[in-house]
């Protein structure tokens, strides 16, 4: 109840200084709030687990032109927000994010794809104490595709592989965004289709956030502890953001997005283990 309250008075003070101009974003008390600062951190510390090796082709530049703002919900190529729960099993629902915008931007039919099968087949990942978006991808290849969140859903916990002979979407491989690159990360972004990424969601505005472009200046951006999908890009009242979808349900965020600074040197490490999938 104390860190509750704690919470509650640090979400008031932050919103009367957003209100004079101090931040750029708003908090709101939410399902994390009775977490303290180490709480959240040793949470999140499993969710994702960055690789000093990339397994994927390295993105290269297309070189084109890119629009000022674009969001593939307007495509229809992003299925709902899904709420990952108590698992740390972001990575699952973020490969998922751009494999399933990737599969309908090639043409077919908007799917959501199963994170459950991803927590209890791939066996190269840790189920809810985090994986890794690559390894992820590198699964759904080899197993030759992925069922159905509706025929295969989510528990949020690993069981045994049930996954059918029968899978409904697949790829060919996926590609890894340059190391901090927030201009190859735009050229993804825009002339491929959504991206996965994984950040530094350590701070209280983070686990609290309302709405506004995020801007969180103590983030590091080389130490990533969560992941999420890039589904789009844009500016408001000045500020140039990613526009992010999470997997913390749309009770979080923004209806369960977030927009996160963009062309701040890669803020919060946003393109530090940035991966797209390829159809």
């Amino acid at each position: 109840m104390q860190v509750y309250l704690d919470n509650k008075a640090l979400v008031e003070r932050h919103n009367r200084q957003q209100a004079l101009g101090q931040h750029s974003y708003t908090v709101a008390i939410n399902g994390f709030s009775d977490l303290s600062r180490e709480e959240w951190r040793a949470r999140l510390k499993s969710s994702v687990r960055p690789s000093s090796e990339r397994s994927g082709q390295l993105h290269q530049n297309t070189g084109k032109q890119v629009p000022d703002s674009l969001d593939y919900r307007d495509q229809g190529a992003v299925t709902a927000v899904g709420n990952q729960g108590q698992c740390g099993s972001c990575w699952a629902f973020t490969a998922l994010g751009s494999f399933e915008g990737m599969w309908k931007l090639a043409g077919n039919e908007l799917v959501a794809l199963s994170a459950q099968q991803l927590m209890d087949c791939d066996t190269a990942e840790y189920g809810c104490e985090g994986g890794l978006m690559d390894t992820a991808f590198k699964y759904i290849k080899d197993n030759g595709g992925l069922d159905a969140d509706a025929t295969y859903p989510y528990t949020g916990e690993s069981k045994q592989c049930r996954a059918s002979d029968s899978p409904v979407a697949s790829l060919s491989g996926w590609a890894d965004i340059a190391v901090g690159s927030e201009a190859d990360l735009l050229d993804a972004t825009a002339n491929k289709g959504p991206v996965a990424m994984a950040v530094d969601a350590s701070h209280y505005g983070f686990q609290m956030y309302k709405s506004g472009v995020y801007d969180e200046p103590s983030c590091s951006n080389t130490i990533v502890d969560h992941s999420a999908t890039i589904v789009g890009y844009g500016t408001e009242e000045g500020k140039q953001y990613w526009l992010v979808k999470n997997s913390w349900g749309t009770e979080w965020g923004d209806e369960g997005y977030i927009k996160m600074s963009k062309g701040k040197n890669n803020q919060c490490g946003i393109a530090s283990e940035a991966s797209y999938a390829i159809i």
